[in-house]
This record gives C-alpha cells, sequence and structure tokens, in this order.
C-alpha cells in the first residue's frame, strides 16, 4: 500500500548533494525540513529531540551527535568556521584543533554536519538554501554561515540525539573525494574570505602539501 506521506522525487542528473537537496526541501510541504545522507541510522528518540530544538523561536539549525560504525563521535560532524589562514595554522601544527566534535553538551556552534541537518523551510528558502556551485563538502558550512550572517538564529549541536552515520558510502574514490574537497575548500574561501585570501591560501596548502607527503583533508 501506498504511504501518501512520501513523496518520490526523481532527478534526472547528480548535480550534486546541495542541488538534490533543494530540490527535495522544494517540494516538502512541512514546516520543518530534515536533511540525511541514506548512509545514516536514527536511534530512538533522536528525531523527537532534535524536532523540539528545531521549534525553538532562535534556532535556525540543529545537528544530532553523528557516530561512526565503530560508535566514535565522527570527526567534523560540527565545528568552529575556520579562515584560510586558521586553517593553515591547523594543519602545519601552529594552531591544533580542540575536537569540538566532543561536545557532549547542547551548545551552540558555528555549523554542524549536512549528513544529518534540522532546518526550518521558511529560514531555508529565505537564505536561498544550499549552494549548488558546492557539488560536494562545504554546503552545510556555507548554509549555516549565511544565517549567521543574515539573521539572528543559532546554529545548535545536540548530542542527546544520536545518528549513526556509515561514512564513505556514496563516495568510496578517495580521489574523487580529495578532488571535490579541494574545489569545495577553493569555492567557499573565494566566496566567503575574497580573491587575495583564497589565492594566498590555495599557494600556502601547497607548499605545505610538498612538505607533507601524507596528511588529512582540511576543514
Amino acid at each position: 500500500q501506498k504511504d501518501q506521506t512520501i513523496a518520490k522525487v526523481i532527478d534526472t542528473k547528480n548535480n550534486g548533494y546541495g542541488s538534490a537537496c533543494n530540490l527535495g526541501a522544494k517540494n516538502a510541504k512541512a514546516k520543518v525540513l530534515c536533511f540525511a545522507n541514506p548512509d545514516t541510522t536514527i536511534t530512538q528518540g533522536a528525531l523527537e529531540i532534535l524536532l523540539r530544538t528545531i521549534e525553538k523561536e532562535n534556532v535556525g539549525v540543529c545537528g544530532p551527535c553523528l557516530k561512526t560504525k565503530d560508535g566514535e563521535n565522527e570527526p567534523w560532524s560540527m565545528g568552529k568556521d575556520r579562515s584560510p589562514w586558521e586553517t593553515i595554522q591547523n594543519n602545519i601544527g601552529i594552531k591544533k584543533n580542540k575536537k569540538p566534535w566532543e561536545n557532549t553538551q547542547t551548545k551552540t556552534t558555528d555549523w554542524v554536519s549536512g549528513a544529518f541537518l534540522v532546518t526550518k523551510k521558511e529560514l531555508f528558502e529565505k537564505i536561498n538554501g544550499f549552494d549548488e556551485n558546492l557539488f560536494l563538502y562545504f554546503e552545510d558550512v556555507d548554509y549555516c554561515k549565511r544565517i549567521r550572517q543574515r539573521t539572528n538564529k543559532i546554529i545548535l549541536h545536540t548530542p542527546e540525539a544520536i545518528v549513526t552515520h556509515q561514512g564513505g558510502t556514496s563516495m568510496p574514490d578517495k580521489q574523487k573525494k580529495k578532488k571535490y574537497y579541494k574545489q569545495a575548500q577553493d569555492y567557499y574561501f573565494k566566496k566567503h574570505y575574497g580573491q587575495i585570501q583564497s589565492t594566498l591560501f590555495k599557494v600556502l596548502r601547497a607548499c605545505t602539501r610538498l612538505l607533507r607527503q601524507k596528511q588529512t583533508p582540511l576543514k
């Protein structure tokens, strides 16, 4: 029997995660939007916690504690919006990251992961949704940044709500992931910090990568 509350929306072309989310949001009739990767599993009570949180007047976005398949807190599932210079500092070890994703209490943050993100539809439309120039990565950081810039709404990390994220299932090719990450990072920094800072960042990033043959992606 067909569930009348579920509508299937098919996009004929893969234009990226943000574009697909925008299409779904356009066809959604609810007041609250929940964007979730297909490899996420919601624990009992998590969605109810997030819905109660997003109903608060001053909250624009909320996200759960994302867990890996091994039960660890997923790195970079929320955090501080770092400038190009702060990113380089972290990469070369001058300013080490404090692992904000280990947070255990509900608190404001600069962004939460788009792997599982809850927001108000009215706000989503006001901010013009996800930037479709970002094919993959940084669409969540960019969306949250625009909310903080243009409204008085806050972004909340809600660790009481737990969602398991398998990770890497939609794109197992690591080289492709690095390519999309780099493209998104360059676009994001140019958009929000300007051409000069963006170009300087790319030069410094290239230098640090020459010095370090092995390193994890920056964020």
